[in-house]
């Protein structure tokens, strides 16, 4: 489905991480699972599952490294990502990325494999500093989630640099999923050293 509801980047009733596995197991198919029907599983929720989810699946041990996912779950990231700085009230994707899938018994050996690091996180994740949401951070988190998540893209050529960036969208999804301004800040922390490291990088390299 290329339209989606509108979501707002700042969800009001925090999330737990668990929940947000739920509505991805929740999601019936068949041999395989499609970028499609993962977001129409989160269609309900805000942009925070929304990152939080490509950004997890990019580095899961069992589906992230199939051949491919990476680069997809980054092009998946950086989109939304954009639509989540312009503030569009729809999601769209091409409907080439919508029909990026891979197999549902690696999909879900993959979440199981997670299940007991979320619940882990679960238990410390909680809604606070809720300063970290206020104006002009929602501008600088938005900014930095299309930052980290366009260096996905580009790492993802380099065999396991995609996890690099891809931590640095993980805590900032983490954060805007369950509310969490410490986590929050740490994810835009992340990805300035992130962002950092690859000028030095580059510099290195001229």
């Amino acid at each position: 489905m290329a339209d989606r509801k509108r979501h707002s980047p700042f969800e009001v009733h925090p999330a737990r991480l668990e929940d947000v596995l739920e509505d991805l197991r929740a999601q019936e198919g068949g041999e395989t699972i499609s970028v499609d029907e993962i977001l129409e599983a989160l269609a309900h929720r805000s942009f925070g599952p929304l990152l939080l989810v490509p950004a997890l699946i990019s580095v899961l041990p069992v589906v992230g490294a199939l051949p491919g996912v990476s680069y997809a779950m980054a092009l998946v990231a950086l989109v939304i990502s954009i639509h989540f700085a312009l503030s569009r009230p729809k999601l769209w994707l091409p409907g080439r990325l919508r029909r990026v899938s891979f197999g549902r018994k690696a999909f879900d050996r993959g979440l199981e494999k997670a299940r007991p690091f979320i619940r882990w996180l679960d238990r410390f994740v909680l809604p606070r500093f809720a300063i970290a949401f206020r104006k002009p951070m929602p501008r600088v988190i938005s900014l930095m989630c299309v930052a980290v998540s366009a260096l996905m893209v580009l790492y993802a050529s380099v065999p396991g640099g995609v996890v690099i960036p891809a931590i640095a969208l993980i805590l900032l999804g983490l954060g805007l999923t369950t509310q969490d301004g410490l986590v929050t800040i740490l994810g835009v922390i992340a990805g300035v050293v992130t962002i950092a490291g690859t000028f030095w990088l580059v510099a290195l390299v001229i």
